[in-house]
């Protein structure tokens, strides 16, 4: 005997008698099993829909919290950089400030000193 999907959970699929219209003889209608069949599956089918879109969601859900703690993360190495950025542009400020510093006075305590010998 042939049976639909799952054993047990169809009637059988056979004829209650075999033959032809032409002899005679009637061959069981099984629109019905084919109806129940077909209302079977799309219940799996809607099943598996529903059981797919919530696994999309929860994959989606679990893709946005990795992505804010990603932004997250970015944020706080961006405000570093900043903050790094800013120190070494001051540093550089302080640095072409002692060296202008050293060269005034370089060239102040040279004047000073030609000064003197043309004073001699």
């Amino acid at each position: 005997m042939a049976f639909g999907a799952e054993a047990g959970s169809l009637r059988p699929v056979v004829a209650d008698q075999t033959g032809d219209a032409s002899s005679g003889r009637s061959v069981r209608d099984i629109r019905g099993d084919l109806r129940d069949r077909v209302n079977m599956v799309q219940q799996q089918i809607n099943a598996e829909q529903a059981q797919f879109e919530m696994l999309i969601a929860q994959l989606e859900r679990e893709q946005n919290n990795r992505l804010e703690d990603l932004r997250a993360q970015l944020r706080a190495v961006n405000r570093v950089l900043k903050i790094v950025t800013w120190q070494h542009n001051l540093r550089m400020a302080v640095a072409r400030a002692l060296v202008l510093t050293a060269t005034v006075e370089i060239s102040a305590t040279t004047a000073a000193h030609q000064f003197a010998q043309a004073q001699n």
